[in-house]
């Protein structure tokens, strides 16, 4: 019934026409407390109060009893608690197929202000369709839908894409990438491409333009290769979806893998989080005879990611060629070819630099009971280190004073000063004669040393005198047998300028591959520092024996920077060992280039034979035959012996095998007083009961002439001082994480 049929009849009863006013005003929405004003109250207060006004009695609609509004609110909580249910039991290849993909994401921009990062830049929807070609090759489409607030976001987004990789063998792998095609909004967006040292970024937008805050859809669309793994009995595909190097949040990432045509779908895996994370916030949407879908069930936090993995049957996809995989080798490997290439070609170099060096008559050495004629002790130094070194003239002063023809003394209350040591020229008996006879060398010694004089201290003037017998000594002995020594120094400084050019090509292919080498091309020079300055310190204990100096060289210079060196080479190629060989292989052969200068040195055919004749004595030296050191009836004699041939033993580097041999001597009375006088005319050095080539080393400091040491003085008005100023995607995915396989990378806003 109307109200205008209540108005014809009469009206309502007088009793409930009475009340009805009371009741209307009691009554409010079952959704609004009382005495909240809505928007709708506000527009419709002022009708409402004019209805009133003009008409008090005014039939109205009875309200709705107690029970009835209770059982109404329970009945629409019951259906919007169904709905929600199942909205998040729908499955994400419903909400985001190919087909419906722009417009779930357009229908998700209204609803951003609804996340748990409002008010915030982040990523609502990352969804990447993956598309499996027949060829191996993946075309993926990945459509980004950001809410954009204008603080990192401001023109448009980076996306991130590695294109270098681990594989299993540890070698380089580098994918290949090209982007197809960049949308934003359903529009073409400008963007540029720059390089990484991994990868690729894809700079999306315009420097000019900067974004309206809200809510934008980007779609990138980009081909890449070699991201399969081809395997025995399956083939797989190892992907990380989204990247681990994100600086926004995602809230839901979506992957869909579409296999080019039906099969049956093998093991698929996921995992979630941080780079290394075995978390598995994620579950299989959806899965078809083509294609399986991924979706997380979290949310994804900065430097997070989604990662899956499918495998399927051989035979859906072609793999590669064993000679293309072989071509693909050798060019993401060049580097390191040429470097194992160009170690080889060097050793190769001084393999046959010292196999033209080396002697082409066999040995013949027959022991010696004498010294060769005419050659000293010096010369015989000489010959075996093929050159001079520093002990060469003190063994020429040991073999004048075992002549006979010199003396020194040594006065211990002036140590320190100019004249502590005094040499004395000696008139030598017939057997030291002999000797002077027998050799060029010594007689010239001897005038250079003492000229007209019978003694001289080491003062300034003697040690000058010193210096003069030692150049000319120096300046005889290469006139005399140079000649019996080829030099090879030609072949050593080729092969010096054959490891410069190796070291110089190794570093320039390892730069123009990249992959983030400034490290490992920095450790280059610490190396060298290091291993040369060690190689020189061997080389001065072999020639000089054991100094503070040699010991200050190796501690401030070739063990720290050969330690800095290794450190930073090792900490930057721990997942790249093959890389590090580029630097490493050049750096071992340095001490077979800075030694090429001695061990490519060589005797002619006539210094092999004068040599056949030194090693023969040297046989003797080192053997030391007791039946014929026993036919010499006394102790003056057996001594006579041992110090007419210690200069030889040591200038061959046996005089302590050489002095063994005479042990025993001393133990008499007789035997120690000859001893004595033996030691006195060496100034009390101890060249029989002590070890004798550490006497050698001992008395070259009172024997030998004294560096010149220059000075200068400062200029007028001054002072002397001066100051000054991954894994490969072709890895297994049973012992993956997050962030592994191929794709991966990250982004941010710009």
């Amino acid at each position: 019934m109307s109200h205008s049929d209540d108005r014809r009849s009469g009206g309502l009863p007088g009793k409930l026409s009475r009340h009805l006013p009371r009741f209307a005003r009691r009554a409010r929405p079952l959704t609004t407390p009382t005495g909240v004003e809505t928007p709708r109250r506000r527009r419709l207060l002022p009708w409402q109060e004019r209805r009133e006004a003009g008409n008090e009695d005014a039939p109205r609609r009875a309200p709705l009893s107690a029970p009835i509004r209770t059982v109404l609110g329970i009945i629409a909580s019951v259906v919007a608690t169904v709905m929600a249910a199942l909205l998040l039991a729908t499955p994400a290849s419903a909400q985001y197929a190919s087909g419906s993909s722009d417009s779930s994401l357009s229908s998700t921009r209204g609803d951003l202000a609804t996340y748990a990062y409002k008010g915030r830049e982040f990523i609502a929807v990352f969804e990447s369709n993956i598309d499996v070609q027949r060829d191996g090759d993946l075309v993926v489409t990945e459509r980004i839908l950001v809410n954009a607030q204008g603080r990192q976001i401001q023109h448009g987004i980076l996306r991130d894409f590695p294109t270098l990789y681990r594989g299993r063998n540890g070698l380089r792998v580098q994918v290949g990438f090209e982007v197809l095609e960049v949308r934003r909004d359903d529009k073409l967006e400008p963007y540029a491409l720059e390089k990484l040292s991994n990868g690729v970024r894809i700079r999306i937008g315009s420097g000019g333009q900067y974004l309206a805050p809200g809510a934008h859809v980007f779609q990138i669309r980009y081909r890449t290769t070699r991201q399969l793994g081809f395997y025995h009995d399956y083939d797989e595909l190892f992907w990380n979806v989204t990247g681990n190097g994100w600086t926004l949040p995602i809230a839901r990432a979506v992957a869909r893998i579409h296999l080019p045509q039906d099969t049956d779908i093998g093991q698929t895996l996921f995992y979630t989080g941080p780079q290394g994370s075995r978390d598995q916030n994620a579950r299989v949407a959806q899965r078809g005879a083509d294609f399986v879908t991924f979706e997380s069930t979290a949310p994804l936090a900065e430097q997070e990611g989604l990662t899956v993995a499918v495998r399927w049957p051989k035979g859906i996809v072609q793999p590669p060629s064993p000679w293309l995989n072989a071509y693909y080798q050798f060019r993401d490997n060049q580097a390191l070819l040429v470097a194992v290439a160009g170690f080889l070609l060097i050793v190769a170099y001084y393999v046959g630099a010292w196999r033209r060096t080396r002697r082409k008559s066999r040995p013949n050495i027959v022991p010696r009971y004498e010294p060769v004629d005419g050659i000293s002790a010096p010369g015989v130094r000489y010959l075996a280190r093929m050159g001079n070194d520093s002990k060469i003239f003190v063994i020429g002063i040991i073999e004048l004073i075992s002549l006979r023809t010199l003396r020194i003394e040594r006065d211990d209350s002036k140590r320190g000063s100019n004249n502590e040591t005094r040499f004395f020229l000696l008139e030598p008996d017939a057997e030291g004669k002999r000797g002077l006879e027998r050799s060029v060398l010594l007689p010239t010694m001897l005038r250079k040393m003492f000229g007209e004089t019978r003694s001289f201290y080491r003062s300034q003037a003697g040690s000058s005198r010193l210096r003069d017998a030692k150049a000319d000594l120096d300046s005889s002995l290469h006139n005399l047998y140079s000649q019996y020594i080829a030099d090879n120094g030609k072949l050593a400084r080729r092969g010096v300028w054959w490891w410069l050019l190796y070291a110089v090509v190794s570093i320039a292919m390892l730069g123009l591959q990249g992959g983030g080498v400034g490290g490992t091309i920095m450790a280059l020079p610490f190396l060298v520092v290091g291993v040369g300055t060690l190689t020189a310190v061997y080389a001065m204990l072999r020639d000089k024996g054991f100094s503070w100096g040699v010991l200050f060289l190796c501690l401030m210079f070739g063990l720290p920077f050969l330690a800095g060196g290794a450190g930073v080479l090792l900490a930057e190629n721990v997942n790249t060992p093959w890389r590090a060989l580029s630097v490493a292989l050049p750096v071992l052969l340095l001490p077979v280039v800075i030694r090429g200068f001695r061990f490519l040195r060589n005797y002619t055919e006539d210094g092999h034979e004068i040599m056949d004749s030194l090693n023969g004595f040297k046989q003797y030296l080192t053997l030391a035959e007791q039946p014929r050191l026993e036919a010499l009836a006394t102790v003056e004699e057996k001594l006579r012996v041992y110090e007419r041939y210690l200069p030889y033993a040591m200038a061959l580097d046996v005089g302590d095998k050489w002095a063994k041999a005479f042990a025993g001597l001393s133990a008499t009375v007789a035997g120690l007083a000859a001893v004595q006088a033996m030691q006195s005319m060496y100034g009390g050095y101890d060249f029989y009961d002590s070890h004798p080539d550490r006497a050698l080393s001992s008395i070259t400091s009172d024997v030998a002439p004294r560096p010149v040491v220059s000075s200068s003085g400062g200029s007028p008005g001054s002072s002397g001082s001066w100051s000054g100023s991954d894994s490969s995607s072709s890895s297994s995915s049973d012992s993956g994480s997050s962030g592994d396989g191929g794709g991966g990378g990250g982004g941010s806003g710009w």
